[in-house]
């Protein structure tokens, strides 16, 4: 292994290194999974490319075409348990269970009682019991904070496994 190659794997392990000239840094969960198809590209083509080196950051030089393009479902999947691993606690589990009932209720009211003001009660109804989970049971920041659209989902993945069993709580 040439002495370049060691120094681009150890700044790319460190997290230094620059995709197109947007700095990019790794930690670990939601960070890497964020950043994974820059990761893979570091790890498996950076030896082959085309780079440029200087002392602060790498430049990858690799054309469009060659991107590894993962598809929504992958990505979500590997969230999904990067997800889990933030729901370890029974009580939060059950507070996440207990928002998403008190949504499907409040949707089912304003359907029943054609009174639509209620609808603007979801995200307290859905949020409130989930955050006070994170907050005072499971002692962690709501992933719901960086990535809002992939968590929303993965709770009603969630929901579905406790419903099904796949999940105990």
């Amino acid at each position: 292994m040439c002495r370049k190659w060691r120094t681009i794997k150890t700044l790319c392990i460190k997290g230094r290194l620059s995709y197109r000239n947007h700095i990019v840094s790794f930690s670990s969960g939601p960070g890497l999974l964020a950043n994974q198809l820059f990761w893979q590209i570091c790890l498996k083509r950076i030896k082959h490319s085309r780079s440029t080196y200087s002392h602060k950051k790498v430049k990858v030089n690799i054309l469009a075409s060659k991107r590894n393009k993962r598809s929504f479902k992958s990505k979500l999947k590997s969230f999904y348990r990067f997800y889990l691993s933030q729901h370890k606690n029974t009580i939060c589990k059950r507070l996440h269970f207990l928002g998403n009932i008190l949504i499907i209720s409040d949707v089912v009211y304003c359907m029943v009682q054609h009174d639509y003001f209620f609808l603007f009660l979801i995200p307290v109804l859905g949020y409130g019991p989930a955050w006070t989970g994170h907050f005072f049971f499971e002692k962690n920041k709501p992933a719901t904070f960086e990535y809002p659209l992939l968590s929303l989902i993965c709770d009603w993945i969630m929901f579905k496994d406790i419903l099904i069993g796949k999940i105990k709580i």
